[in-house]
């Protein structure tokens, strides 16, 4: 029986739903909640003279570290001094960058006494972190000294072993500015002679080759800071009047934009100018944090007293941050409105950490190297077939690899393809293969022989040992518009008869593209069953992202549609893979304008590239693109790997595409 509630009763109930209306209210304001940003954001608790900041997540405390230089603003010491006998310093936050900790200095020293060191910058490749930075023997009371570019590397950021000075081409330089460029090429800005910004580029961050004519002149500045956001890379500089913008889409060409942190800051030591930053893409928004002289009038106008010191106030500088936003086509930064600072972990630590590696990960080092290139799979006796390019040890030539598994990620060998015949005796390589009744017919290409390369043919019955067609080799082409060049074979039956596609190169050897030869049903693959089906090439490069070459075509049919993949740009340009379609096989017209799939991020496997694909159905109808990649960038290691498609409606689609939308 319900009994009637007494005043208690209906007080706690009452009670307890103010507590759940209000715990509701207090659990959406902590979802929405906005975080503020200090100001100053830190101030260095030893010496007070913290400037030039650099961030980045650090994978292995799981927290956002700032290094910075460390001047020595709390000593009276004459004229600058105390801007010299510095040591690069460590501040963390563990709290998305709420709150700045001290943890101390780096032991960079590696000669007798105490030296100078400004300006850190640091990456993270090939399994080490390097850091760059300014270094001056000894200390000085005025300005001076030749800088040099230091150059460390670290296992754990704490622990760091000289290697040696950066020879970037010019002496006296300062501020090193590292960025990985899109063929995994590594490019460094600096300041150098006439205080203007240079650059150098590296595959090693060991070797430089410089650019000897400065990237931006005009007005002397320093501490150049290059980041991309927003699809466009950007560049600041400190001109000691507030920080100039510049931006570009390829790191070589400059457009000179407008200034920030020019205006006098309102919150507290955000005053007078920005000064030598550091920009941080974190999630979706970007922060510049930079340092201040909170007081001084103007960045540069410090007084001596009478003994030749700086007063302190005059000496001291904190670190502060502000929002960069993209507004009207460039970036503009407003340091004295409110914003959302929060330094999201999710995402970071990308370019620091190893890449976990994809499903299929799969290469060959019987050469000495790493090295697997050109996949094509097929589905024979119950196994998935992986054949592919391997190069012979101490560079004796090209070679076909040959591979089995069951499930189309894990790959073990079983054998190898090499050249035998005459026309084979510099190499063989990039094979293609099809499956007819009980025999594998392989078509694959002979090396290194210039405008004289050719395709070949060669059949099995066990998938390992095979024949040489008697004819070979099947197919070279003809005509004007080509150099008689013919690789990377792809052969498919379609519409009653096989058609050949294969790669060439205009007469000059410069632009690859791609060409078609067809053949009847009946054919056995003999040179000549072959027919060139066109005078000119059916897919050549005009977009820019295909540079001067297509090649290594790959081909698949859906509902009376032939689909073409296909490989853009020469090897780690980078190359990535396009996608075309086809009504009868010799008329093709592009899907989409932009790669199909791309290159990867730097930090990733295939940052370098994402090429020479190989589109295959298996047996429960799924489809798989196989590609290789790399990420050095240097020819001198290959993977190969792949990856699910879904069809949407008449195109196909990456699995990982399909999920984010």
């Amino acid at each position: 029986m319900n009994k009637p509630l007494n005043k208690n009763g209906r007080i706690q109930i009452m009670l307890f739903s103010m507590c759940l209306f209000f715990s509701g209210i207090c659990v959406q304001a902590q979802e929405n909640e906005s975080h503020n940003a200090p100001a100053p954001l830190f101030r260095d608790p030893i010496t007070d003279g913290a400037a030039d900041p650099v961030l980045f997540y650090n994978p292995i405390e799981k927290a956002w570290w700032m290094l910075y230089t460390q001047r020595r603003a709390n000593l009276e010491l004459p004229d600058v001094a105390f801007c010299y006998g510095n040591s690069i310093a460590i501040a963390s936050s563990d709290d998305h960058g709420q709150t700045w900790v001290y943890r101390g200095t780096l032991d960079l020293e590696f000669e007798h006494g105490q030296n100078t060191f400004w300006a850190p910058d640091i990456v993270f490749d090939k399994g080490e972190f390097h850091l760059f930075v300014a270094y001056i023997k000894g200390v000085r009371s005025h300005w001076g000294g030749e800088a040099k570019l230091a150059h460390y590397t670290s296992k754990d950021l704490w622990n760091w072993k000289f290697h040696d000075f950066s020879d970037v081409g010019v002496k006296n330089v300062i501020d090193g500015s590292l960025i990985k460029m899109p063929n995994s090429t590594w490019r460094m800005f600096f300041k150098g002679p006439q205080s203007l910004t240079m650059m150098a580029d590296s595959k090693d961050l060991v070797h430089w080759e410089p650019h000897h004519d400065p990237v931006i002149k005009g007005k002397p500045h320093e501490g150049a800071n290059v980041f991309e956001f927003e699809g466009f890379y950007w560049m600041l500089t400190d001109e000691w009047s507030g920080m100039r913008v510049y931006k570009s889409t390829d790191l070589t060409h400059w457009e000179r934009q407008g200034m920030i942190l020019n205006d006098i800051g309102t919150r507290p030591d955000d005053t007078p100018t920005g000064a030598h930053g550091d920009a941080v893409v974190a999630g979706d928004k970007a922060y510049v944090f930079y340092f201040t002289h909170p007081g001084r009038k103007t960045h540069s106008a410090a007084t001596l007293d009478a003994s030749g010191v700086y007063p302190y106030q005059e000496r001291r500088s904190s670190i502060q941050v502000a929002q960069l936003v993209y507004e009207d086509g460039t970036l503009k930064c407003k340091r004295n409105e409110d914003f959302d600072f929060y330094m999201a972990d999710e995402d970071q630590g990308k370019d620091f950490i190893a890449q976990e590696k994809p499903l299929m990960y799969f290469t060959d080092t019987s050469s000495g190297k790493s090295i697997a290139k050109d996949p094509k799979v097929i589905h024979f006796k119950d196994k998935y077939w992986l054949y592919y390019s391997i190069p012979g040890k101490e560079n004796s030539g090209w070679h076909i690899g040959i591979a089995q598994s069951d499930n189309l990620n894990d790959w073990h060998k079983v054998g190898e393809l090499f050249g035998a015949a005459s026309y084979e005796k510099n190499g063989l390589c990039a094979p293609g293969a099809l499956v007819r009744g009980d025999t594998v017919h392989l078509f694959y290409q002979t090396y290194g022989n210039g405008p004289k390369d050719a395709i070949c043919h060669a059949y099995s019955t066990d998938g390992i040992h095979f024949i040489r067609n008697t004819s070979n080799p099947i197919f070279r082409p003809t005509g004007n518009w080509n150099n008689g060049r013919a690789i990377d074979a792809e052969v498919h039956a379609y519409k009653q008869q096989y058609f050949l596609y294969f790669a060439t190169r205009d007469p000059a050897g410069e632009i690859q593209m791609q060409g078609v030869a067809t053949a009847p049903l009946g054919t056995d693959f003999s040179r000549n069953d072959w027919k060139q089906a066109t005078d000119e090439p059916i897919l050549k490069p005009t977009l820019p992202w295909e540079g001067k070459c297509i090649e290594a075509a790959s081909v698949t049919e859906r509902n009376g549609m032939l689909y073409m993949f296909y490989a853009g740009s020469y090897n780690n340009v980078p190359q990535q893979i396009g996608l075309a379609k086809s009504r009868d096989g010799i008329h093709w017209e592009r899907v989409q304008q932009t790669p199909f799939l791309a290159n990867g991020k730097a930090g990733e496997w295939n940052s370098s590239e994402s090429g020479h694909p190989d589109i295959f159905k298996a047996a429960n109808g799924q489809y798989y693109l196989f590609f290789q990649g790399n990420d050095t960038g240097d020819g001198q290691s290959w993977y190969l790997s792949n990856h699910l498609l879904q069809w949407k409606g008449e195109l196909p689609k990456l699995i990982s595409e399909i999920k984010h939308e």
